[in-house]
């Protein structure tokens, strides 16, 4: 994988951190986030970003089907991972995990459109 290739990936969780930060901290502002939320969107966003890790291996392993199918499984579970773990818990609490699970694939989508432009 490229020196650029990897830099795109590594915005597009820099933009799922930054993102997540602004909704915790207005959360925060609203007496809405506790430790556990702040806790859980940290483990949220350990799981975007070996979500996004996957799907830069995919990305690299291009031309083969079968390793771009075993990379992109891989994502799916390091998405639905936290999702499962967010229905376990109290909504707020949830929301801290489930969030920095919505901006990745968003963000990347972007990168990847200006970087064509």
């Amino acid at each position: 994988m490229t020196r650029k290739t990897k830099a795109l990936f590594w915005k597009a969780w820099g933009i799922t951190a930054v993102v997540t930060a602004l909704i915790l901290a207005v959360m925060w502002a609203m007496n809405y986030a506790g430790w556990l939320r702040i806790f859980s969107a940290l483990l949220g966003l350990g799981f975007a970003a070996a979500g996004l890790w996957c799907l830069a291996k995919a990305f690299e392993a291009a031309p083969d089907a079968a390793a771009v199918t075993k990379w992109y499984l891989l994502h799916a579970a390091c998405v639905f991972v936290p999702v499962v773990f967010a229905m376990l818990v109290s909504f707020p609490d949830a929301l801290g995990m489930v969030i920095p699970q919505l901006f990745p694939v968003v963000s990347l989508a972007v990168l990847l459109a200006l970087e064509k432009k």
